[in-house]
């Protein structure tokens, strides 16, 4: 995907108000549109290149051990993949027909896609602010622990995380923001590792993943095969991925 051939500002946003609507694409949809058929495909292949680890055992936050590692944040720090997310995440709300007032999680994982999102929101005329959630509330200043958002009783919120394994940091966000007195609208993963965690969300929240790791392998091993580095070959990245195997 080429971000450097794109056309003026100018002409975005006049093909944007010539598109304006709901479930029409603003000055993000049409800028992705001029170099991707569908930015949530891109979105996969990006992830399974660049977060992707496969070689060697890895011991996740819960404990156990797996022979595959997924680090969101070598996509979503990106450019060319805090696009992708940003968009791909606004779209799957709007999709769903989920109505909140903020997007928010738990510091470290969320925060890039939640910023993503919320510029995104602004350039596509449906702002959608950002908020954090520290892990605990500072011990000086303002003592916050959910920053970024005026703390308003019943305020609808997204929460959302990188990874859901457990679930465990995601319900750390969520009862730091309902402690706080907002109200949860909806629990969004980047991806899902379908191993307890969003079944357990499921039972009280509406739970939506973007993908699942079951996926992001498929495609992990799709393009390793195209490439001639069939997986087991020694490498510990996908195909094209700059980092060294």
């Amino acid at each position: 995907m080429n971000f450097g051939a794109s056309k003026t500002k100018g002409a975005l946003q006049r093909r944007a108000a010539n598109s304006s609507g709901r479930g029409q694409r603003g000055i993000v949809g049409i800028f992705l549109m001029e170099r991707t058929a569908d930015h949530k495909d891109a979105l996969r292949k990006l992830l399974a290149r660049r977060s992707v680890s496969r070689q060697g055992k890895f011991t996740l936050s819960s404990g156990k051990e797996s022979e595959y590692y997924i680090d969101c944040k070598l996509t979503t720090l990106d450019p060319e993949g805090a696009v992708l997310t940003g968009y791909t995440v606004f779209e799957s709300l709007r999709a769903n027909q989920i109505r909140a007032e903020a997007i928010g999680g738990m510091s470290i994982g969320a925060d890039p896609i939640v910023t993503a999102v919320a510029v995104v929101s602004g350039l596509e005329g449906n702002p959608l602010p950002a908020f954090i959630v520290r892990k605990e509330a500072k011990a000086h200043g303002l003592k916050k622990q959910v920053e970024g958002m005026e703390l308003t009783p019943g305020k609808r919120v997204v929460i959302v995380d990188d990874v859901c394994t457990t679930g465990d940091s995601t319900l750390e966000a969520v009862q730091a923001v309902e402690q706080a007195g907002l109200k949860v609208v909806a629990v969004v993963s980047l991806v899902d590792r379908e191993e307890g965690g969003s079944e357990l969300l499921r039972q009280k929240y509406e739970y939506y993943s973007i993908f699942t790791a079951k996926e992001l392998l498929e495609e992990y091993e799709r393009a390793a095969r195209e490439s001639g580095n069939p997986p087991g070959s020694g490498r510990s990245r996908a195909p094209g991925d700059p980092r060294p195997a």
